[in-house]
């Protein structure tokens, strides 16, 4: 089986280092800076193996599976990927944050024979080209059905759980219900996920998550109101303080991933005629500072 990544950050290193120790896999690592071999560091062990990135897509073969694993505004400009890995019958995983994911890739539906949206849950950090350090094992959700079920067979041997389930709508927004408002004020404030001890910062992203469960609700997912205050007492029993990626770029002064984490958010209650001003406020402050990035 031929597989094709895209993109050599963290959740792309990780997801290649896994695979790249499978005999039944042929991998190929499309990235925009070069390395000569894998490491992957995770609790309790490690990982290193040559593997050449591919920085050039005319020097791509087409792929029986292509992993899209870049950030969800990076996605333009890998596109220039997807036409050398495809072939007749090329499917594309699509394993990025957000919950409209066909849509980013609406342009280029007919290069692949199925389009399969995956949720991630993969804490890990970048330490250099084809070098990632993973927090915790990787968790990824993708829909029961044919191409959903092809997909999971692609990590049988592997580290990297993959579970299939009936209602991936919900699996989707259950996870932007965490990281848009955390991740968001995490990068606004410029602070770790410890700002949930804040009362006042606690309430707002409380707000942002009600408001986000009505708008996943019209979309069809399983939301309930009692939802939020279930994952902000979970959090309590962690005791942990962790920066959420979007903080991260900020930190670092890279382009945040806003767009699909949060926006979305904002124009999803414009199609269904609904107000979201927590999120509203959210919005208008992440795109402040990503503004004022890209002018320094």
């Amino acid at each position: 089986m031929r597989v094709a990544i895209i993109g050599g950050g963290a959740v792309g290193t990780a997801i290649a280092a896994d695979l790249a120790g499978l005999a039944e896999i042929e991998l190929q690592i499309c990235s925009r800076t070069p390395f000569e071999q894998l490491v992957a560091e995770w609790p309790g062990g490690s990982s290193r193996t040559a593997q050449r990135a591919i920085v050039d897509p005319a020097r791509a073969r087409p792929a029986d599976w292509i992993l899209l694993c870049t950030k969800a505004h990076q996605t333009d400009s890998a596109a220039n990927w997807f036409a050398p890995l495809s072939g007749t019958t090329t499917n594309l995983a699509i394993l990025q944050n957000g919950v409209d994911h066909r849509d980013r890739v609406a342009a280029w539906t007919d290069h692949f024979q199925s389009i399969e949206p995956v949720v991630v849950n993969l804490p890990a950090t970048r330490l250099g080209p084809g070098h990632t350090r993973q927090r915790t094992l990787g968790h990824l959700t993708v829909a029961n059905q044919s191409a959903g079920r092809a997909f999971a067979n692609l990590f049988a041997n592997a580290r990297t759980n993959v579970v299939t389930v009936e209602d991936f709508p919900t699996a989707a927004w259950r996870k932007l219900l965490w990281n848009a408002p955390v991740g968001g004020v995490c990068a606004v404030e410029q602070r770790g996920s410890h700002i949930l001890r804040d009362p006042e910062l606690r309430q707002f992203v409380h707000q942002c998550m009600l408001e986000i469960c009505a708008v996943g609700r019209l979309e069809g997912a399983d939301l309930r109101d009692e939802l939020p205050a279930q994952l902000l007492a979970s959090f309590d029993q962690c005791n942990t303080d962790s920066w959420p990626s979007i903080a991260v770029d900020r930190r670092d002064g890279r382009p945040m991933e806003w767009r699909a984490r949060n926006d979305v958010i904002l124009r999803l209650a414009q199609t269904h005629g609904i107000s979201v001003p927590a999120n509203t406020q959210l919005v208008a402050r992440l795109r402040a500072a990503d503004e004022l990035r890209s002018c320094e």
